[in-house]
């Protein structure tokens, strides 16, 4: 989908293209990152062409929601986002559909939905997007305005107006964590120590239950700073923790169809043990594991290299987990520092090779600051 102006959508793809870059701003609204505008249409009807709106989130005509097959309706009327008849226009239908992703996945587009950024000041409000600043309308956390590169946004709609405003957070959401959730019996991955990885009840507040990935196939427990491995290639062995090895056939990882999790090149699935406790590798048996609190395959959420500026490794990219006097990381970090900037090792382990790099504050794409939520190509 092309944003050509406000009231001409079509187009054939083109990620370099900020025209067809959109991103959720609310729970139900779509903001065009060209014009700063909302996508709606022009009445509730069919064959009525799909347009960008100044946004308001009380308007019927500017909300969506997703439905099964991947379509994606006026949110509340059975009126379908379509191609038009000359396969250019977007427009509304009721019996003609089209199936809407992701560009460069097989996401449905509410996959990357909002979630809102608490400030650090401001009482904690919510930003609110899209805000005004001095006239121009933002769909992301900004530095405009300040001399010291700290990211903020408004709270409220009109910054020029209201005056409020709070520090966005510095935290990079590539390194984003999640809940691997059995959505068969509605439980959690659990890691209780290194050698006893458990499903239990989700509990999205325990560490212990938080992991995220770390290259394109191994995958990390932010409690222990452990990667996540068999005991051996077979059947019915235990899920366990171990010391992070890139070259390790044990620890890594690979989704495969139905939401299914395996050994990476091994028909090996993961699931319960017989006690529905303890998690083992298996042939015959297995689970559907997503990332808790969404319909995503753990994939979703895959690697992205944190590449650094500044440091002294000439921007090369974080290696994760680091260790540093001692203590192993699994995202950046401001330990030794005074002046706040988060840092993460270019090496394995900084106490030996002493190379760095500070993490990017600025995000290139809104993904920095929303916890996964960049961008997409519809």
């Amino acid at each position: 989908m092309h944003a050509v102006n406000a009231t001409v959508i079509q187009a054939p793809c083109d990620a370099s293209s900020k025209a067809q870059h959109f991103k959720w701003i609310s729970s139900s609204q779509i903001i065009s990152l060209s014009f700063i505008l909302c996508l709606g249409v022009e009445n509730i009807k069919e064959q009525v062409k799909i347009i960008l709106r100044p946004c308001n989130d009380l308007s019927p005509m500017q909300t969506w929601e997703c439905k099964h097959k991947n379509l994606f309706d006026l949110k509340g009327h059975p009126l379908h986002l379509n191609y038009g008849p000359d396969e250019n226009d977007v427009m509304l239908w009721t019996s003609v559909w089209t199936r809407w992703l992701i560009y460069g996945t097989k996401e449905n587009l509410c996959s990357r939905g909002y979630q809102e950024i608490y400030t650090g000041n401001s009482s904690e409000k919510p930003c609110h997007f899209p805000f005004k600043y001095r006239g121009k309308w933002y769909a992301d956390c900004t530095v405009d305005g300040r001399t010291d590169g700290h990211l903020w946004c408004s709270t409220e709609k009109d910054y020029d107006t209201e005056g409020k405003w709070g520090f966005c957070p510095l935290k990079n959401s590539d390194t984003s964590s999640f809940l691997i959730y059995d959505e068969d019996h509605n439980k959690c991955m659990h890691a209780v120590n290194a050698t006893v990885v458990q499903a239990a009840p989700c509990d999205a507040s325990s560490k212990a239950q938080h992991f995220r990935w770390i290259s394109s196939s191994q995958i990390i427990s932010l409690s222990f700073i452990l990667c996540l491995g068999a005991e051996n290639i077979k059947e019915q062995v235990k899920i366990i923790l171990l010391p992070c090895n890139d070259s390790s056939p044990v620890q890594t990882w690979e989704c495969k169809h139905k939401n299914l999790f395996d050994l990476k090149g091994h028909p090996l699935h993961l699931k319960y043990g017989p006690d529905e406790n303890d998690v083992m590798l298996w042939t015959s048996v297995w689970t559907r594991w997503l990332i808790y609190g969404t319909k995503e395959n753990l994939c979703s959420l895959g690697y992205q290299e944190i590449y650094t500026e500044g440091g002294n490794s000439l921007e090369k990219p974080c290696h994760f987990p680091f260790k540093y006097r001692g203590k192993w990381y699994a995202d950046c970090t401001v330990d030794g520092r005074t002046d706040g900037q988060l840092w993460c090792s270019t090496e394995k382990d900084y106490d030996t090779e002493g190379k760095w790099g500070f993490c990017p504050l600025k995000s290139k794409t809104p993904q920095l600051i929303t916890t996964e939520r960049s961008p997409f190509i519809i």
